[in-house]
Order: structure tokens, then sequence, then C-alpha cells
């Protein structure tokens, strides 16, 4: 029988704690954590879990499988403070643990918005039932980043990338490559009160709020070039770029006070994107002051693998393409 490699990546969030723990006990119970090349007892895993939620990022190496297939037994990547791990890196150790366990959950992704897990199996019956787990309520089903073949991740149709380069150089290349068929695109911007008064060319204000309880003002900007969109890629304000098929009503959620929404999408954007991404045909997070990372999604895997074989990205110093979802 032919063994098929499924990933799916999900963002992980403290919401996802109760439903991880629930699925040890009832669906993953043969799970065992390997940490600092030594297996460790499984109270363990809740213990990195919570570790990872409160400071938002991965902070040690480790992995949770399953049962073994054979007596290989792959060493943990070290990618935890590590920068220099390239895709490929990251391509062949899926390989190794879907080779060795009936299932893996390995860390994933980068630090804040960018922090997810990855699930891996070769056995459909696990991986589904795992993904039924996932998707069980709305709000879990919103924290899935995307599901792959082990095939579709070796011929890079993926739909999302995390990666980092010079900060003077971040956003190039998106308006040429990552934009697709959209005539232009959107920033979310929060800002200062009075720091719009004046636009650069090719840039006008859609739609503003401004905000009592969030203090500043909050737009969507229409862009229709790459000067005006690598303007505000370099400002602390935006918060991310979307393409211009973002649907009217998401946008008009993005600007409201009510339930502390502006302050949830200036601090978890990507979870905001997820959604954006049901009208938008892609998203762009630019690096920010605390995250390195660059981060573009779109809906048809071409867009990105044309972004990521730009010259832009490729000849750009530092360029690192590690993470993909």
């Amino acid at each position: 029988m032919i063994m098929t490699t499924r990933v799916a990546f999900f963002l992980l969030r403290e919401q996802m704690l109760p439903l991880l723990e629930c699925m040890h006990y009832t669906l993953l119970t043969d799970a065992s954590v390997r940490e600092d090349e030594e297996e460790k007892p499984i109270a363990r895993f809740t213990e990195l879990l919570k570790e990872s939620v409160h400071w938002q990022r991965h902070s040690r190496d480790w992995y949770v499988h399953g049962a073994a297939r054979g007596s290989d037994v792959p060493q943990v990547l070290k990618t935890a403070n590590v920068e220099n791990v390239q895709y490929l890196d990251l391509l062949a150790y899926v390989e190794r643990l879907s080779g060795a366990y009936l299932w893996s959950l390995i860390p994933w992704g980068g630090d804040y918005t960018g922090e997810m897990l990855a699930f891996v199996s070769s056995d459909e019956l696990i991986f589904e039932k795992a993904m039924n787990w996932l998707q069980a309520t709305q709000a879990n089903a919103d924290l899935v980043v995307s599901g792959y073949t082990a095939e579709e991740l070796s011929q890079k149709r993926f739909r999302g990338a995390i990666f980092h380069r010079s900060a003077e150089l971040r956003g190039q290349g998106l308006w040429a490559y990552g934009r697709g068929l959209c005539e232009s695109a959107l920033i979310l911007n929060y800002s200062q009160e009075n720091s719009l008064s004046s636009l650069p060319p090719g840039a006008e204000v859609v739609s503003e709020v401004r905000g009592r309880e969030f203090g500043h003002r909050r737009s969507w900007i229409r862009v229709q070039d790459e000067a005006a969109l690598l303007q505000y890629v370099g400002s602390p304000f935006t918060v991310m770029v979307t393409g211009s098929d973002l649907d009217e009503r998401l946008r008009w959620f993005a600007l409201q006070d009510f339930a502390l929404v502006a302050e949830y999408i200036n601090r978890d954007p990507l979870r905001f994107g997820l959604q954006a991404l049901h009208s938008a045909s892609w998203i762009y997070i630019p690096a920010t002051e605390g995250d390195k990372w660059e981060i573009y999604v779109a809906n048809d895997p071409a867009l990105t693998s044309g972004l990521l074989q730009s010259s832009e990205l490729t000849n750009s110093p530092y360029f690192l393409h590690k993470y993909f979802c």
C-alpha cells in the first residue's frame, strides 16, 4: 500500500490548548515527546505549548510523535533562535518524521503573529480524524492555515511563505509578482491622528474611522503603484496589505472599536488575514519592529511561487525563505 504524507499547518493560539490536550487523551493516545534527543513524559508537551503561547514564539526544539514505523529516530531539528534553516531543511525534516512515525506534531512558523504548529502523518485515517478535530468549530477552523501532500510541498505548490531579507528591501517584488490580477492594493493603516494629512502620489483613503478607545485613526488606503506601496510597507503603522478584491464587510470590520476588534487585528494580523483570504486573493504582512519575518499568503500557489522566485527576493542580501505554510 502506497502511503501519502499529508501536512497541515495551523496557528498556535491559547484557544487551541484545550483542544490539543483533548486530542491527546482521545485521538493521539500513543503520543511521546522528544526534546534534547531524549524521550520525555507527555506532560511536558502541555508545558511546552503553554510556554510558546505565553511568549508567542517557539523557544525550545522538540517534536511530539505517535507510534514508530521502524527503528529510525530522527534528531530534533534545531530551529529555535536559529535563522539559517532553509526551506529544504524543513521539507527533509517533515519527510523523515513521516517515515519514522504514524504522526508527528512540530513547532512551525515565525514569532508572534506567525507562530504555528505542523501536523504530519502518512496515515490517511489519523490525518482526517485530526483535521476533523481541528476544524470542529468555526473558531478553531479559522486557525487552520492550509494542508498539503508531500508531493505538493516538494514541488513548492504551497500558498504561503515566511521569509526575511534586508530591512530596506522589504516589500520589493510584491507589486510586480505578488499582486496577481489586482490593479491596486489595499493598506490597513493604524496611524496617529494627524499623520494622514498628506498622502503620497498614487494613494487614496477609501474608508477610515477615528476610534475613541483605540485613540488612533484607522484607514484603508488604496495604492495604485509600487512607489506608494513601498512607502507604506516601510511604515510602522501599516498592519497588512491585501488584494483590492477584499470584501467590503471585512474592511468595515477592521476599522471598528467594539469588542477591541482593532486591537486584536493590530496584535494578530495573520489571524485576521486568514479570514480576509475568503475574499481577497492574497495578503502580505510586513515585518514589524518585534518580528523581522515577512509573511505572504495567496489563494493561488502560483502567485507565491512567482514571488519567491523573483530576483527582488532571491538576489536580496540576507534573503532567507525559511517556512512554508
